[in-house]
């Protein structure tokens, strides 16, 4: 019988369900019924959800009180789905233009500007038990200077799964993780995706996970950028399972620490990614596994990170660390990132367990690797060690032709089907080392094109999205050569291409679309 009524009361619950408007310009009854109605008051919004209902929030600034307590913050509700960046008239949430329709969460509450008076937690996700969606929000300025806790979103006590997406953190300070913390309890999942990070400072990284023996957290096609910390600076993970792929980590500064650590017996796998002009005071990734975990790192490229500070004098630490256990690397080019004076890039602190390295370009070898390569991994435009900390936007650390870390991969070591451009991980018959697969050049064969999601208007340059909110591009001229590769949010002028033929590829769509610029 108590099944049955619970059973019944789902049922009610999820029929009933219904998508609540917030829009802070909204003059009608502010009831939330509809876009001419919302809410102005995004707290009112989720006071009033229940169980299966989506909010949607227009463009705007949402903060979290219109007074200066600082312990107020947004609160989730379990079963219930935010997604912003409406312009305010959609009916579907694939009709949403991120990049022009801007939602803000913001903490800065008091004094505008000054960053003391600012919120302690801009959204916690506490007691969930059936999972949610966080969609297209920018969170900025929360500032958690009291020891404990995240400015952001901090995620504690929960189960199922938690999907974070699109979402743009920024100018938050934090000691326990400026912009994300996954805290102890719970059993859950956290998926990361498709988000930018960029100039959070704090203590413990941008994103932190604690001691947690069953929590997951993967970060998947994410920005790490201008982070300044005394500890480490873009991930500290000390829980059970980490899974980090094609993402994109420079220009950020750890102090004291590494930009990268992963400590306690963490299963981790770090793939795909581009790990470039950042500067540290131990080293790029440090593995610090109590025992033999499962640490990985695959398809990385880690190149002109400087170690630039005196703190430590440990001579052991290098790009990559790894102590107590032993770390796996693979495919990866090391590459020009300084340490100790004769510049290893690889080291395990002397300890018996030694790490497994094969198939990789590392910078003076490494002594007990299989298929090392001591060779200039020839970059396409990369910058230089001494430059950093650096934004790597705008160098180019894709292979030239003639690099030899082309091919030279082992397939066995494969486990994702892209790489870091969302491109065929295996382009050829074996894989690159890198966080890049060479496509350099491009067959022109006209059966090969097809298009749905790009438009071109040769009157005024611009190229735009048709179905999709965001999307990255390889342009190819008539010869097949890559001569660039931009983001496109919506959509992106073209004006700074010479007059000519040129082939424009969406990645992940498998769609082309040939130019003639005029």
């Amino acid at each position: 019988m108590k099944k049955t009524l619970l059973i019944l009361l789902l049922v009610h619950l999820n029929s009933s369900a219904s998508i609540i408007y917030v829009n802070s310009s909204a003059t009608g009854l502010n009831n939330g019924l509809s876009w001419n109605n919302a809410y102005i008051n995004l707290q009112e919004a989720l006071s009033n959800a229940i169980f299966g209902d989506e909010i949607w929030v227009a463009a705007g600034t949402y903060k979290t009180t219109t007074t200066t307590t600082r312990t107020i913050s947004f609160v989730s509700k379990n079963g219930v789905n935010l997604y912003g960046s409406f312009s305010g008239n959609e009916t579907s949430i694939n009709q949403r233009n991120i990049a022009t329709n801007p939602t803000t969460l913001s903490g800065d509450i008091g004094v505008l500007g000054d960053n003391l008076d600012n919120t302690y937690t801009i959204l916690k996700v506490e007691n969930i038990t059936s999972g949610l969606t966080i969609d297209g929000f920018r969170i900025i300025s929360g500032n958690n200077d009291t020891g404990s806790g995240c400015p952001g979103i901090r995620l504690q006590n929960n189960t199922g799964i938690i999907n974070i997406k699109n979402c743009f953190f920024f100018n938050n300070f934090g000691i326990a993780g400026s912009a994300i913390s996954v805290l102890s309890q719970g059993n859950f999942t956290v998926n990361v995706s498709d988000s930018d990070f960029n100039g959070n400072s704090g203590i413990d990284g941008t994103i932190f996970g604690s001691n947690a023996s069953s929590n997951n957290l993967n970060i998947n096609n994410c920005r790490f950028r201008g982070a300044v910390t005394g500890g480490t600076a873009v991930l500290r993970f000390q829980s059970e399972n980490l899974n980090m792929s094609n993402c994109i980590i420079t220009n950020n500064t750890s102090t004291q620490s590494n930009i990268i650590s992963i400590t306690a017996d963490s299963s981790a796998k770090i793939s795909n990614c581009l790990i470039v002009g950042n500067s540290y005071n131990e080293s790029a990734i440090g593995f610090y596994s109590l025992t033999s975990a499962n640490q990985i790192a695959e398809n990385l490229t880690v190149a002109h990170n400087k170690k630039d500070f005196t703190g430590s004098t440990n001579t052991f630490y290098t790009a990559i660390y790894s102590v107590n256990g032993t770390a796996k690397i693979y495919n990866s080019i090391i590459y020009d990132n300084t340490n100790s004076s004769n510049n290893t890039q690889i080291n395990n602190g002397n300890q018996a367990v030694g790490n497994i390295v094969s198939n990789s370009i590392v910078q003076n070898g490494f002594a007990n690797g299989t298929n090392i390569l001591n060779v200039n991994p020839n970059f396409i435009n990369p910058n230089n060690l001494i430059s950093a900390p650096f934004d790597s936007t705008n160098f180019n650390y894709r292979l030239q032709n003639t690099s030899q870390g082309i091919n030279y991969g082992d397939n066995n070591f494969v486990t994702t089907t892209q790489d870091i451009d969302g491109n065929s991980r295996i382009q050829q018959t074996t894989v690159d080392t890198g966080a890049y697969e060479n496509f350099s050049t491009l067959s022109l064969n006209e059966n090969l094109f097809s298009n749905t999601n790009l438009m071109y208007n040769n009157n005024n340059d611009m190229l735009s999205l048709k179905n999709i909110e965001v999307g990255k591009i390889d342009i190819f001229d008539i010869t097949g050569k890559l001569v660039g590769s931009r983001e496109i949010r919506g959509q992106i002028c073209l004006s700074d291409l010479k007059i000519g033929i040129y082939i424009i590829i969406l990645r992940n769509k498998n769609e082309k679309i040939k130019i003639c610029k005029k």
